[in-house]
């Protein structure tokens, strides 16, 4: 039996009472309007199934995280960019001609410049050849620098140099420029070690 009164809404699930209203009292029960929220909320979801769309249901809004690039993928993208390293002149030869360079000279200058006694790393162009063959080959462009030197010091040499900020003669492991950097660079690790005041071990 129902009673007429559409117009009517029952307190707790908001349907005209001539729905939801107990054939018995005319006033909806809870487990009238339980069963009807929960008739609403599978509507919802086979609309949310089909359309793909939730109304009347808010969402938080998506999250957008960076991708980690490994560094072996970072340096296939940078060899893409610029080339390999075969590509860029450091052939076989230059593997030659920088080993007898390393024989002569076995400390990196910057370290030797700070009183630090550092094995030679890698024989580093002080001015960046950028494909210009006489540039790789000029003896008086190489300086020998460990890892670190080369890796982190002198890297951010050549960028202060490509912004015009300092002159090529900065370039050099043993400037005031590069002196500073260094020990910058150095206290940074040092720190990261967890040695307060000293060197990191190399």
């Amino acid at each position: 039996m129902r009673f007429p009164h559409p117009e009517r809404q029952c307190p707790l699930s908001g349907w005209g009472l001539v729905a939801c209203q107990s054939p018995v009292s005319g006033i909806a029960t809870k487990s009238e309007a339980g069963a009807r929220r929960r008739q609403q909320q599978r509507a919802q979801a086979r609309e949310f199934a089909r359309t793909g769309s939730r109304r009347h249901m808010p969402s938080l809004p998506p999250k957008h995280r960076l991708a980690r690039i490994s560094p072996v993928t970072q340096r296939k993208q940078v060899d893409a960019r610029r080339g390999s390293a075969r590509d860029r002149g450091y052939s076989a030869r230059w593997d030659r001609a920088s080993l007898a360079f390393k024989a002569q000279h076995p400390l990196c200058i910057g370290c030797e410049a700070r009183g630090k006694t550092v094995p030679t790393d890698v024989v580093d162009h002080i001015v960046p050849h950028r494909g210009d063959q006489d540039l790789f080959w000029d003896i008086g462009n190489w300086q020998p620098c460990c890892r670190i030197c080369h890796d982190r010091v002198k890297a951010r040499l050549e960028v202060m140099w490509s912004r015009g900020e300092i002159g090529a003669s900065a370039l050099r492991l043993t400037s005031k420029r590069a002196m500073a950097i260094g020990r910058e660079v150095f206290g940074d690790l040092a720190r990261m070690q967890g040695k307060e005041g000293g060197e990191p071990k190399l």
